[in-house]
């Protein structure tokens, strides 16, 4: 509110902060039980296995990773995941990149 003038004064901008980019939505292809991996505002790799698709024997159907060097900015929180983006699920993990 300092910055936009509502209020008096100087604001105290952190100097340390960083830009996220080029978001991306990872989605999975086949439906069974989400374990994700990682939790939001993690950092991950390329390549890193962030989550897995489970059938209901606990095998691992798929492993879901990272496309990008990033941010987790956003994931799921469902037990279930459905086939491939739906309305419903749009995705899995929601990444940025860390400029």
């Amino acid at each position: 509110m300092k910055l936009t003038g509502i209020m008096s004064g100087e604001p105290a901008l952190r100097t340390n902060q960083r830009k996220l980019t080029s978001p991306v939505l990872v989605s999975n292809h086949k439906a069974g039980i989400f374990n994700g991996l990682v939790q939001i505002s993690d950092r991950v790799s390329k390549g890193q296995k962030i989550g897995e698709i489970l059938n209901f024997t606990g095998d691992t159907v798929e492993e879901i990773t990272s496309p990008i060097d990033g941010m987790i900015v956003d994931r799921i929180n469902f037990a279930a995941a459905d086939a491939f983006p739906t309305q419903k699920q749009p995705y899995l993990f929601y990444i940025a990149k860390i400029e």
